[in-house]
């Protein structure tokens, strides 16, 4: 069960933040993302649903901003985001929610955009907090099924 989780979730960080895997119908026309922003660290959280192979999950993001910016552009591919927040780091050591005004799947880039109400000034630390729900695919991209053979037995 230990291994599992452990694929499971380094799976899971590979789909949140390369979103890497089948062919794009429409030809990307952007390949790297914006460098206004630059990520920190990641908490993972998912619930795999083993009966029906999907997922639900929390992932948590410290963004550093590096350019004043209301944009704040993640890589994303064949997730379903359900909810995001925002959270600004004051001086104070304690968090002021951020407003966001909307985010967009842009399927296209495989990118997903947060669009903020006010704009964030330079050397801010900012928290993103983002809900989602996918599936557990069996092609070897994002969160995937697999096995391996030990000692004869299929694990």
């Amino acid at each position: 069960m230990f291994k599992l989780v452990v694929v499971l979730s380094a799976a899971l960080l590979c789909a949140l933040v390369h979103g890497q895997g089948d062919p794009v119908v429409e030809k990307m026309d952007v390949f790297r993302l914006p460098e206004n922003t630059s990520p920190l660290s990641y908490v993972l959280w998912f619930a795999p649903n083993l009966s029906d192979w999907t997922v639900t999950g929390v992932t948590n993001i410290t963004v550093k901003i590096n350019d004043i910016t209301n944009r704040i552009t993640l890589n994303l591919k064949d997730l379903n985001v359900t909810g995001v927040s925002a959270s600004l780091h004051m001086n104070s050591g304690s968090y002021r929610n951020e407003p966001i005004k909307e985010y967009v799947n842009l399927t296209k880039n495989e990118q997903f955009e947060i669009r903020l109400q006010n704009s964030i000034p330079k050397d801010k630390i900012l928290l993103l907090s983002i809900n989602y729900k996918g599936y557990i695919r069996d092609d070897m991209t994002g969160l995937y099924k697999s096995s391996y053979i030990e000692n004869g037995l299929i694990k």
